[in-house]
C-alpha cells in the first residue's frame, strides 16, 4: 500500500486519500511547496498502527484540475446514498469532466452540490 500510493504520488500532490478497513482516510497540508512529494508519506506515517483487515483497499493522490486544492476535496469521497441510506457509496476518479453541466441537467443532479467534479460523478452514480 504505501509503495503504490508514493508511486502515484509523484503526479498528484495537491491531496491524498485512502480507504482501509471501511474508513476513508485523507490528506491535505496547504503549506507544502509545488513539486513537494511527502504528502502520502505524511498520510502513511499518521496512520501507521494501521493494519489491514481485509477487503478492499483504494487509494487516490490529487493533482488538482477542476476545483479547488482543499482538504474537501481530497479523494475517495463519501458520498451518502439517497436510494440505500445505510450504503455510502466511496468514489474517486481522475481526470476533468468537461461536460459537467449538462450530465447535472440530465441526471438531476444539482450542480452546487458538489466541490470538484468527481464528487458531483460519484453522485450521479448513486442515482
Amino acid at each position: 500500500m504505501k509503495t503504490l500510493g508514493l508511486y502515484n504520488e509523484s503526479r498528484g500532490q495537491h491531496s491524498c486519500g485512502m480507504l482501509v478497513n471501511g474508513v476513508v482516510y485523507k490528506g491535505f497540508d496547504g503549506t507544502k511547496e509545488e513539486g513537494d512529494t511527502s504528502l502520502f508519506k505524511d498520510l502513511i506515517a499518521k496512520n501507521r498502527k494501521l493494519k489491514w483487515e481485509g477487503g478492499p483497499i483504494m487509494i487516490h493522490t490529487r493533482q488538482a484540475t477542476i476545483g479547488a486544492k482543499s482538504a474537501a476535496n481530497c479523494h475517495p469521497f463519501e458520498i451518502k446514498s439517497v436510494h440505500e441510506p445505510k450504503k455510502d457509496l466511496i468514489f474517486m476518479h481522475n481526470g476533468s469532466i468537461t461536460n459537467m453541466w449538462a450530465l447535472c441537467q440530465k441526471t438531476e443532479v444539482p450542480f452546487a452540490d458538489w466541490t470538484v467534479d468527481s464528487h458531483g460523478l460519484g453522485m450521479m452514480v448513486d442515482k
